[in-house]
C-alpha cells in the first residue's frame, strides 16, 4: 500500500469518493450543499467526488476541500438520445472513467478509495484501489434485495436487469474491500450475506447539520403552496419511486377524505413514478381534491414542511426519516429495514406492519385527532435523532474509521 501513518503524514488525508447519483440531480434537488460534508469536519484535506453515471459532464467546488466531478457520457455520439448506444458503448465509458479516477489519485495524491455502495461504484472502487495501492472502503446504505423486490431494475440495484448479476459482483467487492461501512446496524447482516468478513465491518451511522430541522422556519408553507389555511399537513418528502410506497400513501388519503375534510397531502419530490401518481390522483375526485405534488423542493423549504407536518409517512426512508424526526414531526412508518432503530412503536412515533394499511390509515387518523399526542411523540424522536445522527458525532466515528484503515494499510505496505 502507498500510505504512511497519519503521525508521520505532513499534512490531512485525502479522499475519492465514488457516487452512482449525479452532481446536476443534487443541484437540482437544492441539497448540493450537503456534499461538503464528505470532508468530514476537516478530516480530510482534500476529496473529490466522482458520479461515473452522469449524463453530462462538469466538475463543481462544492466547498474549499470538495470537489464534484460528473463523468458523463454525452462523449458517446447519439449518446443522449439512443439508449442502445450507451449500452452498447458502456465498456468503454467504464474504462475512461476508470482511467480519470486513477489520474485523480495519482495527480492529487489521494490516501483512500470509498464507493458508496457495493455494485457499480463498488468495483470501480475496487479496481481504483488496487491499481493504485490505496485501501478500499465501501458504505452501503441499503438493503438491496429489499429495494430490488419493492422496485425492480428501477430501484438501482440491479446490473443490466439482473439482481443476480449485481449480487455477484457485490459478493467480489464486500470480500475484497479493506472496510465495509454500512450505515445502520440493521445492514450487518446483509454485508455478511454478501461476504464481507464480519471484522472488517464498521457501522457509520448517518450524520448531519439538523439545525436547519430544529430551529423555527419562518417560511410560510401554506402560502407557498396555496394550501387552505386550515388543512393540517399530512408530507411525504422523498423520490416518487415504488420502493417508497407512494400507491400505500395515496390509499390512505383516500381513505382519510371520506371522514377527515380539513388536510392535504404533501408530496414533495420527484422521480420516475411522478407521471403515474399524478395521473391516479387526477383520476379520483377524492384524491384530486387532497393530494398535492410540488415536485423538489430546497432544504429550506423541506424543514419548512416537516416542522409544519401533523404527520410525516415515512413508510421507507433513509435520511428523510432522521430529518422528519429532527423536525419534530410525527413519524408514521412501516417496521421494515432500520425503522425501528429511531421509530419506537408509541414513544417516537407508530411502526405499522408493511402493507398494513388499516393500521396505517388509523394512525395517521389517531394523530391527526389527537394534536397533543403528534407533538409529544415529535419532541420524543427530535431527542432520539438529535443524539444519534448529530453531525459532529457521526463525524468522530468516521474519522475513527477512516484513521483505522489508513493504519492498516500502512502496516501491509
Amino acid at each position: 500500500m502507498m500510505t504512511k501513518p497519519l503521525e508521520q503524514r505532513d499534512r490531512r488525508p485525502r479522499l475519492l469518493l465514488i457516487s452512482p447519483t449525479d452532481y446536476q440531480s443534487a443541484v437540482r434537488k437544492g441539497v448540493e450543499s450537503l456534499l461538503q460534508d464528505f470532508d468530514e469536519g476537516g478530516f480530510f484535506e482534500q476529496v473529490i467526488i466522482v458520479f461515473p453515471l452522469a449524463r453530462t459532464s462538469c466538475r463543481a467546488v462544492v466547498s474549499p476541500r470538495v470537489a464534484a466531478w460528473d463523468l458523463g457520457t454525452d462523449w458517446i455520439p447519439f449518446g443522449a438520445d439512443s439508449r442502445l448506444i450507451r449500452r452498447v458503448l458502456a465498456p468503454f465509458h467504464i474504462v475512461r472513467v476508470l482511467i480519470a479516477m486513477i489520474r485523480a489519485v495519482q495527480a492529487n495524491d489521494l490516501d483512500i478509495v470509498r464507493a458508496t455502495d457495493p455494485c457499480f461504484s463498488g468495483i470501480l472502487g475496487l479496481l481504483t484501489a488496487r491499481l493504485t495501492g490505496r485501501p478500499l472502503c465501501v458504505s452501503i446504505h441499503a438493503d438491496f434485495d429489499k429495494r430490488h423486490e419493492l422496485s425492480g431494475a428501477a430501484a438501482g440495484a440491479s446490473l443490466f436487469g439482473s439482481r443476480k448479476a449485481a449480487r455477484a459482483v457485490e459478493g467480489i467487492v464486500l470480500r475484497r474491500a479493506d472496510m465495509i461501512m454500512p450505515i445502520r446496524d440493521s445492514l450487518r447482516p446483509y454485508a455478511m450475506r454478501a461476504g464481507a468478513e464480519e471484522r472488517r465491518i464498521r457501522v457509520i451511522p448517518h450524520g448531519a447539520d439538523l439545525r436547519p430541522f430544529v430551529e423555527p422556519s419562518r417560511i410560510d408553507v401554506h402560502g407557498k403552496f396555496d394550501l387552505p389555511r386550515d388543512h393540517r399537513l399530512i408530507s411525504f418528502v422523498g423520490r416518487l419511486v415504488p420502493e417508497n410506497y407512494l400507491d400505500d400513501i395515496l390509499a390512505v388519503a383516500n381513505s382519510l377524505s371520506q371522514t377527515h375534510g380539513a388536510f392535504t397531502v404533501l408530496l414533495v419530490g420527484g422521480g420516475p413514478d411522478e407521471a403515474r401518481l399524478r395521473r391516479l390522483a387526477n383520476e379520483d375526485a377524492a384524491l384530486r381534491r387532497v393530494v398535492r405534488f410540488v415536485g423538489f423542493q430546497p432544504r429550506e423549504v423541506v424543514a419548512a414542511v416537516r416542522q409544519r407536518s401533523a404527520v410525516s409517512l415515512c413508510l421507507m426512508g433513509g435520511f428523510s426519516l432522521i430529518e422528519a424526526c429532527a423536525a419534530g414531526s410525527a413519524v408514521v412508518a412501516y417496521d421494515v429495514e432500520w425503522h425501528g432503530e429511531l421509530i419506537r412503536d408509541g414513544d417516537t412515533g407508530f411502526l405499522v406492519p408493511e402493507n398494513d394499511l388499516a393500521r396505517l390509515t388509523a394512525m395517521v387518523r389517531r394523530l391527526l385527532d389527537d394534536p397533543a399526542l403528534a407533538r409529544w411523540l415529535g419532541g420524543r424522536a427530535r431527542e432520539l435523532a438529535l443524539s444519534r445522527h448529530d453531525l459532529a458525532a457521526s463525524n468522530a466515528i468516521k474519522q475513527k474509521c477512516y484513521s483505522e484503515l489508513l493504519q492498516t494499510a500502512a502496516g501491509h505496505a
